[in-house]
């Protein structure tokens, strides 16, 4: 509607004071990732034993015995470094100043911050699912592979340790298949063991509905109520929760539930990927910024990320004042990275199209 200026030159605009993100989109796996208890980070690199062999020092004898003393070597370092990432953050001294007077709807400075701060969550995120190439954290693309990917990880070669190994299989003819599906459930798991076997499943939107056609023919009455499991950013490895009650405030993900692991869709996923993660076997080294602290902003942005209550491990730098500038300028900061010990305990299955 077109107004006259009798309106105009007298009536004020409404600002709501909130902005609304319309930009980041559903980042799951980073969110429940960083938002579990995370590891700290020590010395100048991170070393995990791996057992590569089986001791064959024994074995069943008579008499006395003639007893194999034999020193062996069974296990080796997976090595691993630290990466970084910064989100800068900048603020002209003058516009900071219009702003700070009685029109002020909301706080420059304060919305600034929060953008930056999920801008640089859904980067990382996106990285979390990439190869690690260069300065990039260690993804899953790295960690849940057999050398297509990645023929080296944690300074070690997947064809000389195929304990490094994870199960990839493609998916034939681009089907999914609840058979198909055991097999990558299988690959990953130690039977009988709930701690060695994945604890959640995680694909992409497209991949979860293709799943969910599957479950609708042979659960009928039961469908509804698993549609409405869910899992939280805080809940621990393998448990899901019933009913939006359950959640308690917190933030959850729409899940479905196969063999009792969690299936949730996350749109970072990779294209027709659906992965099988052991959560006991996956962790955010966090490494502590010299001069920097721990900081959250909230509550300026409606955005996915301002749904969560707890801080991500980012790190600010505080603002400085730059020479000859009237501005302030400061950086966030992620020091660390994700680190398997067990890569054979994650599994994978790729070019899913159709069911």
């Amino acid at each position: 509607m077109a107004l006259s200026n009798r309106v105009i030159s007298i009536t004020e605009e409404k600002y709501v004071p909130t902005s609304i993100d319309g930009i980041l989109n559903s980042n799951v796996f980073t969110s429940r990732l960083f938002m579990r208890e995370n590891k700290n980070w020590g010395g100048r690199q991170i070393m995990i034993p791996l057992q590569f062999a089986k001791p064959t020092t024994g074995g069943s004898f008579s008499g006395v015995g003639d007893f194999d003393t034999a020193l062996q070597d069974t296990r080796i370092r997976q090595t691993f470094d630290h990466k970084m990432f910064y989100q800068n953050v900048s603020v002209a001294g003058g516009e900071a100043s219009l702003n700070k007077t009685d029109a002020e709807v909301l706080d420059l400075v304060k919305i600034t911050l929060e953008e930056a701060q999920n801008a640089m969550i859904d980067t990382i995120g996106t990285q979390l699912y990439g190869q690690g190439i260069g300065d990039d954290f260690t993804g899953l693309e790295a960690i849940v592979d057999d050398g297509t990917n990645t023929s080296t990880y944690a300074g070690l070669t997947r064809t000389t340790y195929t304990q490094l190994n994870s199960t990839v299989t493609a998916a034939s003819g681009g089907a999914l298949t609840f058979a198909g599906m055991a097999v990558d459930m299988r690959g990953a798991s130690a039977a009988g063991s709930k701690r060695q076997r994945p604890s959640i499943i995680v694909t992409t939107e497209v991949v979860w509905d293709l799943l969910e056609s599957l479950f609708t023919p042979t659960i009928q009455a039961n469908f509804d109520s698993l549609s409405r499991a869910n899992v939280t950013t805080y809940s621990k490895p393998g448990v899901t929760l019933q009913g939006q009650d359950s959640l308690k405030g917190q933030y959850g993900f729409e899940a479905l539930v196969w063999r009792g692991i969690p299936i949730v869709a996350d749109e970072k996923a990779t294209s027709g990927v659906m992965y099988y993660l052991n959560e006991e076997y996956l962790h955010w080294y966090n490494l502590k910024g010299v001069g920097l602290t721990s900081y959250k902003v909230g509550g300026t942005v409606d955005s996915v990320y301002s749904e969560y209550s707890r801080q991500y491990p980012i790190q600010w730098s505080g603002f400085n004042k730059p020479d000859a500038q009237y501005a302030d300028v400061g950086q966030f900061f992620c020091l660390g990275n994700l680190i398997s010990g067990s890569t054979r305990r994650h599994s994978k299955r790729t070019g899913i199209t159709t069911v």
